[in-house]
This record gives structure tokens, C-alpha cells and sequence, in this order.
């Protein structure tokens, strides 16, 4: 009879018990979320900065008009889309949400 113990070892990524496959898939499944979001980012800004001059071109028609809207950034950094669109329809100001 001998002392000798088996001794498993584990990488970090699959100490928990979860295959390696299982982690990577898992990994890409995240990272590809987050780029989805950052997209949806992104488009959310650039819906901002075509309000943004049309607004711009409001004013410049009608001296006395002055549209403004606070924290465009934060809400596009939230990522509130459907906030940003409900505002920008109830401005009425033919900028295409869609």
C-alpha cells in the first residue's frame, strides 16, 4: 500500500469545474454582447448629433426658438434607446428614428 495521492490540477479558467470549451464559449458569447452594445451606443450619438443640427437649423430659421435637451450624452451612455426615440418623436422635428 502506498502514500501516493493524485493531485488534479486546474488552469484558473476551469478551477469551478466548467470544461474549457464551456468558458470559451461563454467568453465570446460576452464579448460579443458588449459589442452589440457599444453599437447600439454609437448609433444612439449619432441620432443625438442629427438632432443636434436640426435643432441648429431650427433656431437658425426662428431667432426667437430655442430647443434644448439636457444630458443627450448620459443617455446615450446608458444606453436608453427607447427613451431617446419617444423624445425625439414628441419633438416632432422630422429626424428619422426608425
Amino acid at each position: 500500500m502506498s502514500n501516493k495521492r493524485k493531485i488534479t490540477w486546474r488552469c484558473e479558467t476551469c478551477r469551478d469545474g466548467r470544461k474549457a470549451d464551456e468558458y470559451e464559449a461563454e467568453s465570446q458569447k460576452s464579448a460579443s454582447q458588449s459589442g452589440i452594445k457599444q453599437q447600439e451606443i454609437m448609433e444612439i450619438k449619432a441620432k443625438f448629433e442629427e438632432l443636434s443640427d436640426r435643432i441648429a437649423e431650427l433656431e437658425k430659421r426662428d431667432s426667437e426658438t430655442k430647443i434644448e435637451i439636457h444630458g443627450l450624452e448620459e443617455l446615450a451612455e446608458d444606453n436608453l434607446g427607447e427613451t431617446v426615440v419617444k423624445l425625439i418623436e414628441k419633438l416632432d422635428v422630422n429626424v428619422d428614428v426608425s
